[in-house]
């Protein structure tokens, strides 16, 4: 009788050792899950910030490549401008030149009137 209360005993001393074990090993197991979830969280949170800023590269470079594709026009018509401008300065210029040359041979036939 008292092997069967020692053989009762410890088996509860077992089932309490057990539940004691299971409960630690359920707490290390929540704990490992928490910390796992918390990791993933920052990581999850860290990757939503990136992208935001991503978006505000991605806007950033949008509004400059307007910008340049703006000033690109500006510069082809200002340089349509210049070219049109020296076209017009060419043609006075070969027109001065014409009347630069009819004025000396007007002023060379006179001197040559007057010589003779």
């Amino acid at each position: 009788e008292e092997t069967i209360k020692e053989k009762d005993a410890l088996m509860e001393k077992l089932k309490e050792d057990s539940e004691e074990a299971r409960q630690r090993l359920s707490k290390r197991m929540k704990q490992e899950y928490d910390d796992q979830l918390r990791e993933e969280k920052i990581k999850y949170q860290q990757l939503l910030k990136e992208t935001k800023q991503v978006s505000v590269y991605e806007k950033e470079l949008d509004k400059l490549e307007k910008t340049i594709e703006e000033r690109d026009k500006a510069l082809l018509e200002k340089s349509s401008k210049v070219l049109a401008l020296q076209s017009q300065l060419d043609e006075k210029q070969m027109s001065s030149n014409e009347t630069i040359q009819t004025l000396k041979d007007t002023i060379e036939q006179l001197q040559q009137q007057l010589d003779k």
